[in-house]
């Protein structure tokens, strides 16, 4: 099993790459907000099938995977409760989950990846990462995945968190070893397919930011 940081180590952790999560992670996100507004429209909606968790709903895993597009996505929640949905309403609702992406965490993430090879490994989907994309080029220029080395997008990788596949596809592809590659999640079950892919997994809790988190493992002051 490979061991986790302790809380409070000031030992180097003999890291050479990191990869981050990105929503809960590096942009902060609230699920209820998106779920509220599609359970007044859609039926079937509930937390233990929305996206994000274990157990979510399979077009959230299609949607995420790049296998149906935006329109098919829409197309599911009208033919699964007889309800339409504006484009523009559901572009909206479905983005009401990002709630921000907070300026200061731009400047940390350049100071990080002068420090370290830095990729990020996201569950997203295309309206998701065009407004990530919008937000970005409101506080600067270029892309958002201009800030890592490379920047894996679920829908574009065509795998998703948990597999240990996609893990090990990034590994290979970026020469990686990952007993010296740090993980960051803040879903249990992310962390838990990374570990299994043999990579260093940090679970990042909601009382803990991750940049506290860096910090605290010995990798940036």
């Amino acid at each position: 099993m490979i061991e986790d940081f302790k809380e409070g180590s000031s030992s180097k952790p003999g890291i050479d790459a990191v990869i981050l999560d990105l929503g809960g992670v590096i942009v902060p996100l609230d699920y209820g907000r998106t779920r509220r507004l599609f359970a007044g429209r859609f039926v079937g909606i509930s937390s233990e099938t929305f996206c994000g968790g274990r157990s979510q709903d399979e077009v959230f895993d299609l949607y995420e995977t790049g296998r149906i597009d935006s329109e098919e996505f829409r197309s599911a929640f009208r033919d699964a409760s007889g309800n339409p949905a504006d484009p523009f309403w559901f572009r909206d609702a479905w983005n009401a989950m990002i709630l921000s992406l907070p300026p200061e965490r731009i400047g940390w993430l350049r100071r990080l990846g002068g420090r370290t090879r830095l990729f990020l490994y996201s569950n997203i989907n295309a309206i998701h990462l065009e407004c990530l994309n919008r937000l970005y080029s409101d506080l600067a220029p270029g892309a958002f995945s201009d800030l890592f080395e490379k920047a894996y997008y679920s829908h574009l990788f065509g795998t998703r968190k948990p597999e240990p596949a996609g893990f090990l596809k990034i590994i290979l592809e970026n020469g990686l070893d990952p007993a010296r590659t740090l993980f960051v999640d803040d879903g249990l079950h992310h962390v838990e397919g990374a570990r299994c892919a043999g990579l260093r997994a940090e679970h990042l809790k909601p009382s803990e930011t991750v940049e506290e988190l860096i910090r605290r493992i010995g990798l940036m002051d």
